[in-house]
């Protein structure tokens, strides 16, 4: 099934989108407590803490150090809501994923007025699979801003998990009632209707999808056409399958799971020494990518080619002899030319 792009990678939840203007919006109406303390200092020395933790995570770099003065800072102001925000920022860097997940919600307990906090919580919570908690912080950030179509195409990608499918189509009908151009509410879509069997209808929402993508984001429009080929395919239409396939760029039918799509197309077709031919061409262009010999090797097999199939292994075998492949495909092989002796003597 096709993940929707702002749910996938959730292991990389961030804090960039609460900086600028939101950011220093809610700094300046934080009610810290009653106890008395330097607001426009706590302020100053946060953004301090947050440049540091930019660069370290800009560079991949280790923040142990980093969440202690954090930490340190968050008992000073044990009740400024974007101290824990930015702690659980540095903790999702981290990897701690639990601890984090308290510290937005420790925050959330001292502000719930925080829609974008959250959308971060519940997509840490989706991450850990607490789905009901996923629902409820979505829900929550639907709740503080309707009007905002993000939240509700992650509300119903937790629904579509819960394969609760009527109110998934009801939010990502609302979604494109606020924003007619969200492709990746099409694409949902698209997913819930293939869940449903409705091929037909999966891929007249994938169709807007692609339509909609920005020339700005070409991966989304391959992941979507990849995702209009499994349909077609499933649909047994393997030409059209196909054809959807060759609409793509040279350099983005040269990527290993588009030339994976590729050879399975030709197969349905019954034509799997032309999925050969496609690595073999690539292999050609690349011929120190071993798996694209070994994959040539494998077509050439299925489309009982035994001697291009020797050649190929023996390629492979001098690119990459400690290979897994290389055993695998010599067993095949060795199978594949012991037949017709077998059958000529079943004969």
């Amino acid at each position: 099934m096709l993940l929707l792009g702002a749910v996938a990678g959730t292991a990389s939840v961030s804090y960039w989108g609460l900086q600028g203007k939101w950011m220093r919006e809610r700094d300046a109406e934080q009610d810290a407590g009653p106890d008395v303390w330097d607001e426009p200092a706590a302020r100053v020395e946060l953004q301090q803490l947050q440049e540091q933790f930019n660069q370290l995570a800009s560079k991949k770099g280790q923040t142990d150090h980093l969440i202690t003065e954090i930490q340190r800072f968050v008992e000073r102001y044990p009740k400024y809501a974007q101290g824990r925000i930015l702690l659980a920022q540095a903790m999702i860097h981290d990897e701690q994923y639990e601890q984090a997940y308290e510290q937005f919600n420790l925050s959330l307990e001292l502000d719930g007025q925080q829609p974008e906090v959250q959308l971060l919580a519940g997509t840490l919570a989706y991450k850990l699979d607490r789905l009901n908690d996923a629902v409820r912080h979505y829900s929550m950030a639907v709740g503080l801003a309707p009007a905002n179509p993000r939240y509700r195409l992650h509300l119903a990608q937790v629904y579509l998990r819960q394969r609760q499918d009527e109110q998934a189509r009801n939010e990502l009908l609302a979604a494109l009632r606020a924003d007619s151009s969200m492709h990746e509410a099409y694409a949902a879509l698209a997913q819930l209707y293939a869940q449903q069997n409705k091929i037909t209808l999966a891929l007249a929402q994938t169709q807007k999808a692609v339509e909609h993508t920005p020339v700005s984001e070409p991966a989304k429009r391959v992941q979507y056409l990849r995702h209009q080929t499994k349909l077609l395919l499933r649909d047994n239409r393997p030409q059209e399958a196909l054809l959807t396939l060759e609409s793509l760029t040279p350099d983005q039918r040269a990527q290993p799971q588009v030339m994976a799509d590729m050879a399975t197309c030709w197969s349905m077709l019954d034509q799997p020494d032309r999925a050969a031919q496609l690595y073999e061409q690539a292999a050609a262009a690349n011929p120190t990518r071993w798996r694209l010999v070994a994959m040539a090797t494998s077509w050439r097999l299925k489309a009982n080619d035994v001697e291009a199939a020797r050649a190929h292994l023996a390629t492979l075998t001098r690119l990459r002899p400690q290979a897994p492949e290389v055993q695998e495909l010599r067993a095949v092989l060795e199978q594949a030319a012991l037949q017709p002796a077998t059958n000529t003597t079943t004969k």
